[in-house]
């Protein structure tokens, strides 16, 4: 049998060669993720030089504010909350949802700077109590635009800021980052996950990519050498929420009108409203991560004479088919209006709330929510108002980093009715929060 010649074996290591380079991180790109792994290296020690407060990186501390800010971010009063959320009430009323879907951060890039401020829009809504994706008969729709002005501080034990430690851990970050890139360049399967990245002629996710597992290399030592190096960690925050679309939309009937009962009144009553909230979380990691937060808000809303008074009631038409038999044509949820003089004017709303959180068993965390206000009605006798007092139990659910992924609260209130004729109210509801951990 015919040895191969030399030629056609060099052809074979030639195209084993080039097979490899197309399935494996090249070395020229290497290269350019070194230039960029240094760059991220020297920034990191630079912003920690020039800032002798800070013990970690502006890129974890920022995680830290996140893990302790999601815990708390349920129910209505999640528009005090800082950053991107859904939160969702039922109660024996009626289910109310809260959207916070897109944040806009001034110095998103922890590069730029310490965040301090925060644009956002909200939705929110009430529908009836049986299903909160039936918009049909929807109660209201908002949406609106809030602003959040960001003050921390975060406190350490002496001597847990240690300058030429720091650097070493960040250069051992830098050198573990470019271990791993380096095992792509001889590694397919190691590959695979940058591949796409990689071999696209627009560079930004590839350029995404060595930032992310810079930071987040660096994020993992950070969290677990300086967890215990913190004594206090507070964060404090003014927002104010404006809601300049917003409608209550409904049918009621009017006992003055007759022809109400066989044909219920459509209303659509504009109800723009405005807030201001001043908030402040105390987190102790030395004391089980217990967090204190506190809030109080003034608030001022265009209302109506129905505004947080009644509850729909089942109205039904029926159709004669016979003497004896009927059948229901019509089925709809209206309010009933016994006062004609159906009436609009601005309001206010004041209220505070107290969440209480502390690591149990597993470093499970529980807590107890304490909220009350007090909201103008629209009535026939001047200043009256409602006053709302909830309790509930959290219960925050969370993921391997420490991070809330979802939080659920079962609640009780009591609704007190002062210059009304009407009755206190009792109902017991739960409500679930939904933070996205999105800074």
């Amino acid at each position: 049998m015919k040895k191969p010649s030399f030629f056609f074996s060099l052809l074979l290591i030639f195209v084993h060669l080039a097979c490899v380079a197309q399935t494996t991180l090249s070395y020229s790109k290497m290269d350019e993720i070194d230039v960029r792994l240094r760059r991220y290296r020297d920034l990191t020690n630079e912003v920690y030089d020039s800032h002798p407060k800070y013990i970690v990186s502006r890129f974890t501390f920022r995680s830290l504010i996140k893990q302790d800010f999601s815990k708390i971010t349920i129910g209505e009063n999640s528009f005090s909350k800082i950053g991107r959320f859904a939160a969702v009430n039922f109660d024996s009323d009626e289910s109310r949802f809260y959207f916070t879907p897109f944040t806009f951060i001034v110095k998103n890039d922890p590069f730029e700077g310490a965040f301090r401020a925060i644009h956002s829009i909200d939705f929110s809504g009430e529908v009836n109590s049986t299903n909160i994706f039936d918009f049909k008969q929807k109660k209201s729709l908002r949406a609106g635009y809030s602003y959040t002005r960001i003050f921390d501080k975060y406190s350490a034990k002496q001597g847990a800021r240690n300058t030429s430690f720091h650097k070493a851990v960040v250069d051992e970050v830098y050198k573990d980052t470019r271990s791993e890139y380096q095992k792509m360049t001889t590694s397919f399967s190691a590959y695979l996950d940058l591949a796409a990245a990689a071999e696209d002629e627009d560079k930004t996710a590839f350029y995404k990519d060595i930032k992310k597992r810079f930071f987040k290399n660096l994020e993992s030592i950070e969290l677990k050498y300086y967890d215990d190096k913190w004594t206090v960690k507070r964060i404090a925050w003014v927002k104010f929420n404006l809601t300049p679309f917003s409608w209550d939309n409904f049918l009621y009937v009017d006992q003055t009108e007759q022809t109400s009962y066989s044909k219920p009144i459509d209303k659509s009553v504009y109800t723009a409203n405005a807030k201001l909230s001043g908030n402040i979380l105390f987190t102790y990691p030395h004391k089980r991560n217990m967090q204190l937060y506190l809030s109080g808000f003034l608030a001022a809303s265009n209302k109506h004479s129905l505004s947080e008074i009644a509850s729909p009631s089942q109205w039904q038409q029926s159709q004669l088919l016979t003497d004896s038999t009927f059948i229901i044509s019509n089925d709809e949820k209206v309010y009933r209006l016994i006062n004609s003089d159906f009436k609009t004017g601005i309001r206010p709303d004041v209220g505070g709330q107290l969440i209480f959180l502390i690591n149990t068993f597993n470093k499970t965390p529980l807590g107890l929510d304490l909220a009350t206000s007090f909201n103008g009605l629209v009535g026939a006798k001047k200043n009256a108002y409602v006053n709302k007092t909830t309790i509930g139990l959290v219960v925050p659910f969370l993921d391997k980093s420490g991070e809330s992924t979802v939080n659920l609260e079962f609640f009780y209130q009591r609704k007190s009715y002062k210059k009304m004729d009407l009755e206190s109210e009792e109902l017991w509801g739960i409500k679930f929060g939904l933070p996205f951990h999105m800074l």
